[in-house]
């Protein structure tokens, strides 16, 4: 199997037509392609996909990058450099390096204050997608923190 460079997957558009990586505002298509690179990290690392209004990729953020079963998450980090580049949204991306997508209550209640600080700074926040090895969890699709 082809191994795939990290964030390859934005670079996935029409690079001859100079446009930016457009990324379906679908869970699927989201986890599918943050899978590979977050997949088999050993430490939990939480990252930030930043849009433009046609939710096409800015720019990937890794905000933190924790220990082995914990990452802290300062909520205003997750949002500096989407301020900073007048972002219009967010897909925010962890990985639990056991393995187990199964998101924790501390992923809910972090989740619902950053879906929270997003109203407040009009930048939407999309999904939080919990990445495990060959499996993922959409928090929105569970409904867990977007309520």
């Amino acid at each position: 199997m082809e191994e795939i460079p990290p964030y390859s997957w934005q670079r996935l558009s029409a690079a001859e037509h100079n446009q930016p990586a457009i990324i379906p505002c679908c869970c699927f298509c989201n986890a599918y392609f943050v899978q590979y690179d977050m997949g088999a990290l050993e430490q939990e690392h939480l990252r930030v996909v930043l849009l433009d209004r046609r939710n096409r990729v800015l720019e990937v953020v890794e905000i933190y990058r924790g220990s082995v079963s914990s990452s802290q998450v300062r909520v205003g980090e997750v949002f500096k450099e989407a301020v900073r580049k007048n972002a219009s949204g967010i897909i925010v991306v962890h990985n639990h390096p056991s393995g187990d997508p199964t998101p924790s209550p501390d992923d809910v209640a972090v989740t619902r204050a950053i879906v929270q600080a997003g109203k407040l700074l009009d930048v939407d926040v999309l999904d939080h997608l919990v990445i495990g090895q060959g499996r993922w969890v959409s928090l929105k699709e569970r409904g867990l923190g977007f309520g």
